[in-house]
């Protein structure tokens, strides 16, 4: 099923994709009560060059989905129980290739809530992204990404700027939840995010990093970066 130059708006619920294969191309996804796209268990979905906005949550996927997002942007979707811009259930992959998530928020404060703002992976599940902005985004702990125990990540090419958190000892960039997680940054930027950069144990490589150290040939030096098309 493919859905096509489609404005989906100022509805309960975006839509709902319980099936596999499902593929959005060129849609505007906004203004709805709740999410923007909804996976159901074991669904797959692929969204190519699509604005989703201005929803509670832009893309909620339950367990064993698959989601693929291209040349697509995720912004201002404010939630108080999930992030604003996308949650990935548990045992799901996620790949995200040449976006932007920005100015989403997140503003759970239990401590079992899915904070993040831009991000919320869950345990066992597995992301890779590549060439992708995610900037000024607000989450209660880890205001862009929030990684559950068990998962694992991969970022390449990817630049997390000014994002805020407001808790959890202030983790404004990348927030590693529990434990045994297995997170990568390659090639990345991870900079003037609020208070910590990150938190947990995540792997740099060749990264620009701020405070962070220079081993595996990173950089701790400004990489003063200009306002992105984001703002």
């Amino acid at each position: 099923v493919t859905i096509s130059n489609c404005d989906i708006m100022n509805t309960s619920l975006g839509i709902i994709s319980n099936g596999t294969g499902v593929r959005f191309e060129s849609c505007r996804i906004h203004d709805n009560g709740s999410m923007g796209i909804l996976v159901e268990q074991a669904g797959s979905v692929s969204i190519h060059h699509c604005n989703i906005h201005d929803n509670q949550t832009a893309i909620l996927a339950r367990d064993l989905t698959t989601v693929y997002i291209e040349s697509s942007r995720l912004h201002d979707n404010f939630n108080t129980d999930f992030p604003g811009g996308l949650y990935l259930g548990p045992d799901s992959n996620l790949t995200v290739v040449n976006s932007y998530i920005y100015r989403n928020s997140n503003n759970n404060t239990m401590s079992s809530g899915y904070s993040g703002g831009g991000l919320y992976l869950a345990n066992n599940s597995s992301s890779e992204l590549f060439n992708t902005v995610i900037a000024d985004n607000y989450g209660y702990s880890g205001g862009a990404v929030t990684i559950a125990e068990l998962a694992s990540a991969r970022f390449t090419n990817c630049t997390i700027i000014d994002n805020r958190a407001a808790h959890r000892e202030s983790v404004g960039g990348i927030y590693l939840d529990g434990y045994a997680h297995s997170v990568m940054l390659v090639n990345s930027i991870l900079w003037r995010n609020s208070g910590n950069q990150y938190g947990g144990y995540p792997l740099f490589v060749c990264s620009v990093v701020q405070d962070g150290d220079t081993n595996n040939g990173n950089l701790n030096s400004d990489p003063c970066l200009l306002p992105g098309p984001w703002r």
